[in-house]
């Protein structure tokens, strides 16, 4: 296991079926560890099945983020900082969620409540 941290780990349960975990703030394996007795944790880069958004990808994804949570949330950085390390599935998601929530007057906000 290494020490550095890290915000994305592959954590397989003794046993168990592997999954993802992302944390923020980055923690080590230890601090992993702790949170998953007994089960084996890797940590993840974005090389590992998730491309990277390029800047016209990042503009769009942060005006999607920012119809979802309107106003100034200090959980747009977090949000940010996942979407853009899995470019790929977060344009998919947040689209998907800005059409299913756009009421007729497009009040996503309305829609949320």
């Amino acid at each position: 296991m290494t020490d550095s941290p890290g915000w994305r780990w592959r954590v397989t349960p003794d046993g168990g079926v592997p999954f993802e975990v992302r944390v923020l703030p980055e923690a080590t394996a230890a601090e992993m560890a702790l949170w998953y007795p007994g089960a084996r944790i890797v940590p993840l880069t974005p090389s590992a099945g998730h491309r990277m958004a390029i800047p016209l990808e990042r503009a769009e994804l942060r005006s999607l983020i920012r119809q979802l949570l309107p106003g100034e949330p200090k959980e747009w950085k977090t949000v940010e900082a996942l979407a853009f390390d899995d470019a790929d599935g977060a344009l998919a998601c947040y689209r998907s969620l800005v059409r299913r929530l756009s009421t007729p007057s497009g009040a996503i906000q309305e829609a949320l409540l």
